[in-house]
């Protein structure tokens, strides 16, 4: 409304309109700054140029056809949410009690193994002092075990066995790292490693073997 009062209040200028490739040029930016200055001045009182350069501009423009693998990739991300070599644990503390918020693992409970999901609808968020949780990933059987020792501190004990056999596993090597920072690196001795007295933050256990990365567990602690 305020642009059609505007227009009316305008003197109209005598210049004839500029032709139609001009005038997409325009719409292009393919003038000059001064010539770009005149159609300005131009279409702000001229209907019939407004109009050309707003249907031109409400032309869709040329699309290309996404490739298949790209496709397949995209698929495969939304059916993959979390990559299989990670395990990721988000946790509350709670006065005297341990809260899951988040987990890629599923949790061990009565010697039953049950996913995050089914606990949720039986209501089971909190557990006394202690979790327990499994993945398994590049043939490797993980076992975490979080227990409360402090008010705002919690005990981290890993079990790693083949997948297969459940033999302890050996010739790996765990490494704590909180954001970038190196904390503890430990060599796995009969399958087991523990870190102790992990406070509030986001922490990184990573996996190696000969110095190559197998897998991580992210821990982070509310």
């Amino acid at each position: 409304m305020i642009y059609r009062f505007y227009r009316k209040r305008r003197i109209k200028g005598n210049l004839p309109c500029p032709d139609e490739e001009t005038l997409v040029c325009f719409s292009e930016g393919k003038l000059s700054n001064s010539e770009s200055k005149k159609i300005q001045e131009h279409i702000i009182s001229c209907s019939r140029c407004s109009e050309v350069i707003f249907l031109y501009r409400q032309q869709p423009r040329q699309e290309r056809e996404v490739p298949e693998f790209l496709i397949e990739n995209v698929k495969n991300l939304i059916e993959q949410k979390t990559p299989p070599n990670i395990l990721e644990v988000v946790l509350a503390l709670k006065e005297k009690a341990l809260q899951i918020l988040r987990s890629t693992g599923d949790v061990i409970m009565d010697n039953e193994i049950i996913p995050l999901p089914v606990l949720r609808s039986r209501r089971i968020t909190d557990f006394p002092e202690e979790i327990r949780l499994i993945k398994e990933f590049q043939g490797i059987k993980i076992t975490i075990h979080i227990q409360k020792k402090d008010r705002d501190k919690i005990r981290v004990n890993l079990n790693l066995t083949k997948k297969i056999d459940l033999l302890p596993l050996e010739g790996l090597r765990l490494t704590l790292l909180k954001g970038t920072e190196e904390i503890e690196s430990y060599d796995v001795i009969a399958g087991n490693v523990a870190f102790d007295n992990l406070g509030l933050g986001r922490y990184a256990i990573e996996i190696l073997r000969e110095g190559n990365k197998l897998g991580a567990i992210y821990v982070e602690i509310k």
